[in-house]
């Protein structure tokens, strides 16, 4: 089996690209530019225009599978005159002009990257599939709108789809809030935390990519949709003292109302990061045991030590 992982030099898109390499697939992965994509370039094809307008035919030529992770993610400090417009280009267009040319080269399967973000920021029950969709954001917006896309192309050829709702993905080389927190962490300041019994439902890489394999190789997994975590969710507490144990340091924390950081968030900008760090957010994984046998794989807690110990070694 041949596999294209498109944004191979991305957090999730690198890690996917070695996992299946090392499992012995054959895997072709794309990058946008070259020299982001350190040690492993020379297995990667440099992409010479956008996702929404590239010819893909020379490059699917013998693809099985297309595993899709290439998007425009969250930006912290938007710089788009218009944003929604920006993500629709790369997210919705350009998966709909990958799938196009993929369903007319003959591929297989087509995995798409998605988000638990289609369901909204905030659930008082654990989320399924079946749950109501509520994008709050231009990001999962158009991950939703790129969903309907691909099912649009895989009804009308012989492609099937498989679509990945992940939530937060964490593991050495996180970036983004995941990053932060681990930086916060290892320098030893206090952090608000004390208190906050949320429960969030995250997915380590390792886990991840083990999940992404049963997309790829189980016939169960076609023309669904999965949610995908690991077993236990956690309190942002719980990560706190998981980082601070990978770093061998103890954590610190105190007590601060969380109704006066959500204003001073939301003065900020940063209403998002505020339901990230204090709201629930639990995820229902039935439907991956039951489809495609998917156990959870590593602890969260133990994965959460692992990557704040490997970031320390680094240092």
């Amino acid at each position: 089996m041949t596999i294209l992982i498109t944004g191979a030099n991305g957090f999730i898109g690198k890690q996917l690209h070695r996992h299946f390499l090392n499992r012995g697939f054959s895997v072709r992965g794309v990058v946008r530019h070259r020299d982001k994509q350190g040690d492993d370039a020379q297995d990667c094809v440099e992409l010479d225009a956008p996702l929404e307008t590239f010819d893909w035919t020379r490059i699917l030529d013998g693809v099985d599978t297309i595993v899709h992770t290439a998007a425009r993610v969250h930006v912290f400090k938007e710089t788009s005159r218009n944003p929604r417009e920006a993500f629709n280009s790369v997210n919705v267009q350009g998966t709909l002009n990958l799938a196009r040319y993929a369903a007319r080269a003959g591929v297989h399967r087509f995995v798409f990257f998605s988000s638990i973000g289609v369901h909204g920021s905030e659930w008082a029950a654990p989320i399924t599939e079946q749950s109501n969709l509520a994008p709050q954001t231009p990001y999962a917006e158009s991950k939703l709108r790129a969903e309907k896309e691909l099912e649009s192309v895989c009804s009308g050829s012989e492609m099937e789809f498989v679509i990945i709702r992940p939530p937060l993905v964490f593991g050495a080389g996180a970036p983004g809030n995941i990053d932060r927190l681990v930086r916060l962490v290892r320098f030893g300041l206090p952090l608000p935390f004390r208190g906050v019994n949320n429960r969030r439902s995250v997915v380590s890489i390792a886990n991840l990519c083990a999940f992404v394999e049963l997309c790829v190789t189980r016939p169960e997994a076609a023309g669904e949709v999965f949610l995908v975590a690991d077993n236990e969710a956690v309190s942002t507490m719980d990560m706190v003292n998981a980082i601070a144990e990978g770093l061998g340091r103890k954590s610190v924390s105190f007590y601060f109302p969380p109704s006066v950081i959500r204003l001073l968030l939301r003065l900020l900008g940063q209403s998002r990061l505020y339901a990230q760090l204090f709201r629930s957010l639990e995820i229902d994984t039935g439907k991956a045991r039951e489809l495609l046998g998917w156990s959870g794989g590593v602890p969260t807690r133990d994965a959460l030590r692992e990557m704040s110990s490997a970031s320390a070694s680094e240092q």
